[in-house]
C-alpha cells in the first residue's frame, strides 16, 4: 500500500497562494483552504469576523483526512514552528510531504496586495504581521528544507516561476538567476553534481508522481 501524501501550498500573506490554489495540486485531490471557507461564510453571514470559524472548520477537515490516512492538500504560510512539527509528525505516521513554497524578494508586494484585498472585501492582516511572517517563513524554510520529500520554490513576484526543487534536501532542479529569497533558503548549500536539468513540465510531473503512484 502506497503512503498517503500531504501537498502543501505555502508562502507569506497575499503571495498568490489562493489564486494558484487549484492549479498546484493533482486533479481530484481533496483540498482545504481556510481563506476560501471564510469567503463562503462572509457571503452567507455578511461582513463579520469569520476567520476563526473558518480556521476551525479547516482543522476539522484536516483531522478527518488524517484519521482516514487520506492524501490531501492545504494552504499555509509556514511561518511557525508548530506547523513544521505538525508536518514532521505526519511523516512519522506515514505521510509523505510535498511543499510548493511561493515567495518574492519584495515583501512590499505582499503588503500592497493585502491592502487591495481588503478594499475588495477580503480579510485584514496588519503590516507588521505580514512582514514578520515573511521573515519567519524564510528562516524556518532554511532550517527545515531537508525535511519535505519534495520541496519546490516558486517566485511569484508577478508570474509564478519555479527556481528550485529539492528532493529530501538534494537539489534536483535549479533555474538561474536565483531570487535573493531562494538564495536565503539555500543558505550555504552546495549545488552537487546530482543536479538534474529538468523542464518545468518535468518538475510538475515529478511533484505529482507520488499521487499517481498511490492511485495505481
Amino acid at each position: 500500500m502506497n503512503p498517503p501524501i500531504l501537498y502543501v501550498l505555502a508562502g507569506p500573506n497575499e503571495i498568490g497562494k489562493t489564486t494558484s490554489f487549484f492549479n498546484q495540486f493533482p486533479i481530484n485531490l481533496s483540498t482545504i483552504n481556510a481563506d476560501e471557507i471564510a469567503k463562503q461564510l462572509r457571503e452567507k453571514l455578511g461582513q463579520v469576523n469569520v476567520q476563526e470559524i473558518a480556521n476551525g472548520e479547516a482543522t476539522r477537515q484536516m483531522n478527518l483526512y488524517i484519521s482516514q490516512k487520506e492524501s490531501f492538500g492545504f494552504e499555509t504560510n509556514l511561518a511557525d514552528l508548530d506547523t513544521w512539527r505538525f508536518l514532521q509528525n505526519l511523516q512519522i505516521i506515514g505521510y509523505q510531504i510535498c511543499i510548493n513554497f511561493f515567495s518574492t524578494d519584495e515583501v512590499e508586494l505582499c503588503v500592497e496586495r493585502v491592502k487591495n484585498r481588503v478594499k475588495e472585501g477580503g480579510h485584514f492582516v496588519r503590516e507588521d504581521i505580514i512582514r514578520g511572517r515573511y521573515e519567519a517563513s524564510l528562516k524556518l524554510l532554511n532550517h527545515f528544507k531537508n525535511i519535505p520529500n519534495i520541496l519546490v520554490l516558486t517566485d511569484n513576484s508577478f508570474i509564478p516561476k519555479k527556481h528550485l526543487m529539492l528532493e529530501k534536501g538534494e537539489v534536483r532542479f535549479l533555474k538561474e538567476p536565483l531570487p535573493e529569497w531562494v538564495k536565503q533558503v539555500l543558505g550555504d548549500e552546495v549545488i552537487t553534481p546530482k543536479l538534474t536539468d529538468l523542464s518545468i513540465y518535468e518538475i510538475r510531473q515529478k511533484y505529482q508522481a507520488l499521487k499517481r503512484d498511490k492511485d495505481q
